[in-house]
């Protein structure tokens, strides 16, 4: 834990120390609204996610919070704030930092999750590699700020896709495999296959279907699909408008 938190102060050191052409200010960036069906022989509930980027620089300060409540029941179940530091002069890449809370109320069990990961985009090629240091909190479910010494992992960070755009970019079709997304860490041994297929429905407006399977026991044990995640969602970015045409007199 230490480590990282080094890590992020030196990250954080450079962001101020680094002279950056861009003026500081505030903008709202975009805004995200996913919702979401989880089956598993213990989850049967649909979700809601909700997420707003603002950008105070361009390149050192881009924060998103992110919140996520269970719509079957009504409750709280995950929420995270995420810090994205774009390489100065290469629009593909970024170095994101993120801090996630899951509760477990019935349990009273809170996880905590410190994420740290490098991430590039291309035309064709998404991918991020990093590291987690994940602490389970057994009766305090509500504490996004508790790291417990006793119950802790540290967890390599994986995610590869390959995009594909067409029908003049406005249609998408994207496949993968991951073991984290903006608001869950997965374990070890689990296998994290997805397809995504988007919409770029105006320049502002994206929309898109996404399903997840998680597949356990690879290299371990017999590998059986564990949990299916189904999710419809709704990208907009707070773009510029455009200049009006110039007309004749």
């Amino acid at each position: 834990m230490k480590k990282l938190i080094l890590v992020l102060t030196v990250l954080t050191g450079l962001a101020f120390a680094i002279p950056a052409r861009a003026q500081w200010g505030y903008q709202f960036s975009g805004l995200e609204y996913n919702w979401l069906m989880r089956n598993s022989s213990m989850l049967h509930d649909t979700y809601v996610q909700l997420e707003g980027e603002a950008s105070f620089h361009p390149i050192w300060v881009n924060l998103t919070p992110g919140l996520e409540l269970d719509f079957s029941s009504g409750q709280l179940t995950r929420y995270f704030l995420q810090e994205q530091i774009n390489i100065p002069g290469d629009s593909h890449s970024a170095v994101v930092a993120r801090l996630n809370h899951t509760e477990y109320k019935d349990w009273d069990v809170g996880v905590n999750a410190v994420n740290l990961y490098f991430t590039q985009r291309f035309k064709n090629l998404d991918w991020a590699l990093g590291a987690a240091y994940i602490s389970t909190n057994v009766g305090y479910h509500r504490d996004p700020l508790r790291f417990e010494e006793d119950l802790y992992q540290v967890r390599m960070l994986y995610s590869v896709a390959y995009d594909r755009t067409f029908n003049k970019n406005r249609s998408r079709f994207k496949i993968g495999a991951e073991d984290f997304t903006d608001f869950e860490n997965y374990g070890y041994d689990q296998l994290g296959p997805f397809v995504e297929l988007g919409w770029q429905v105006t320049d502002r407006t994206y929309l898109m279907a996404k399903g997840d399977f998680r597949i356990v026991g690879v290299g371990t044990a017999t590998p059986h699909l564990e949990r299916e995640t189904y999710l419809l969602g709704m990208e907009w970015k707070n773009l510029p408008k455009k200049p009006k045409a110039a007309t004749d007199k």
